[in-house]
């Protein structure tokens, strides 16, 4: 009954007549008092630290500057409502839940409200947002910012669900709209381990993915926080950051993180930047041209075979070399500079190489003209892409043939390589110590 009367008073007052300029469409302003209805917060997965790891840590308990808590913010889309690709369709943002949603206004009072439909949409007109009621009738949102949660363990974004409430803004600043999942930072761990890591591999590999997930999580959130105390979220679902795609069913992952729930890396008293690729390829971080010297962790100077029998230590793409050069001059970026170098592809030479053998600089030669590329600019001539930079290229009759090693960055964790010391017995510290050399485990308050 009491929920009957929290609902009734909301629509009520707060779907107001339309505001100037929106014939036909009404506010919603999100400034009506506080309920009894509590904002819903995920249940956290008991406690199962392992013993050994619990007490090797003990003595190393840190609270973490600019990180304020133990929530992640991370960014599942951003639309760029200046541009052509911002249709319809990507304006549009649907959630659904069996239990109803609950409302706030993040930027306005932060006050709660009550929307008992099994699904909810928001769109975007106008540079406004606008919410779909049950009459089939658009209210726009006040302040452009919504945050919904529910009662159940998740909510269902555009067809993926997600634990935590997910926050819909308009950032009016940069023309773009921000969807961004707000949850626990065990549980995004959790998440991120059924895209990082291999979910058959030994659980040891699993803790120790953990902790590096975890640890450029916080170190995400740090950064955040340093760059701007009103930073909108912490981390971005892409390649360059972490893949997260929400709740999985790999349910085993969660003995990983539990087991090693709070544990981090540090160098010095700062948390380290843990980058991991696929398989490192054997080539030595320390000799990049481009190595930051500042985080000498990420500088190892010792060479890793332990991934050599991985497929992606080494590789091998051979394509023809009109379908070469045609693949190049569908890139945009290189529109300009192919614009004029003919058809035909007469060599191709590496012209710079650093110490580790990443390719810097590739000269394309053709009858009349040649042409200086960044050796990344080869990737989408290929149908695989290229695996990594390390590479040497060689025009053979009508043949491009490309043998290249690794498959990444080749910085911090090579996945392969310590899936291949676990199997070998290695302790998961000996293992986090080699690919971050002179580094520490730490836990979170």
């Amino acid at each position: 009954m009491i929920i009957c009367v929290v609902i009734v008073s909301f629509f009520s007052l707060l779907f107001t007549q339309a505001c100037s300029g929106h014939t036909g469409l009404a506010a919603v302003d999100l400034s009506y008092k506080k309920t009894s209805t509590q904002k819903y917060t995920p249940k956290k997965p008991a406690l199962s630290v392992a013993q050994e790891l619990a007490d090797a840590l003990k003595d190393e308990a840190c609270v973490v500057p600019d990180v304020v808590s133990r929530k992640i913010r991370v960014l599942l889309e951003e639309v760029d409502l200046g541009t052509d690709d911002a249709t319809e369709k990507n304006k549009k943002i649907v959630l659904k839940s069996n239990n109803g949603f609950v409302l706030e206004s993040p930027s306005g009072s932060g006050n709660t409200a009550l929307f008992q439909d099994k699904e909810l949409c928001i769109s975007n007109k106008k540079n406004q947002l606008y919410l779909k009621c049950k009459d089939q009738k658009y209210r726009r949102i006040k302040h452009n910012n919504l945050e919904i949660c529910n009662s159940s363990q998740c909510l269902n974004a555009n067809g993926s669900n997600y634990q935590g409430s997910i926050t819909v803004l308009l950032d009016s600043d940069r023309n773009r709209l921000l969807i961004i999942n707000t949850l626990d930072l065990e549980d995004y761990v959790y998440s991120v381990l059924r895209s990082e890591a291999i979910t058959s591999w030994p659980m040891n590999m699993l803790k120790i993915q953990a902790i590096a997930s975890r640890t450029f999580a916080v170190f995400s959130m740090q950064q955040a926080g340093k760059k701007n105390k009103s930073s909108l979220y912490d981390i971005k679902n892409t390649n360059h950051a972490q893949i997260y795609k929400g709740l999985h069913s790999s349910h085993h992952l969660r003995t990983a993180v539990n087991e090693t729930r709070g544990v981090i890396l540090k160098y010095k008293d700062n948390v380290a930047l843990t980058m991991f690729d696929i398989c490192c390829g054997g080539v030595v971080p320390g000799h990049l041209r481009y190595r930051d010297s500042s985080k000498p962790y990420l500088c190892r100077t010792e060479r890793c075979t332990h991934c050599s029998n991985a497929k992606f230590y080494r590789w091998k793409e051979d394509v023809h070399h009109n379908t070469f050069l045609a693949q190049l001059k569908k890139n945009p970026k290189l529109e300009a500079k192919l614009k004029h170098f003919g058809d035909k592809l007469t060599d191709i030479q590496i012209i710079d190489k650093d110490k580790a053998g990443l390719v810097h600089k590739i000269k394309l030669i053709g009858p009349r003209k040649h042409v200086v590329l960044a050796g990344k600019d080869l990737k989408p001539a290929f149908k695989n892409g290229m695996r990594s930079n390390a590479f040497s290229i060689k025009k053979i009759k009508d043949r491009i043939v490309t043998l290249g090693n690794g498959y990444g960055h080749h910085t911090g964790l090579c996945q392969w390589g310590a899936k291949a010391l676990v199997d070998n017995g290695w302790h998961y510290k000996k293992i986090l110590n080699f690919y971050y050399p002179n580094t520490k485990l730490s836990t979170l308050l």
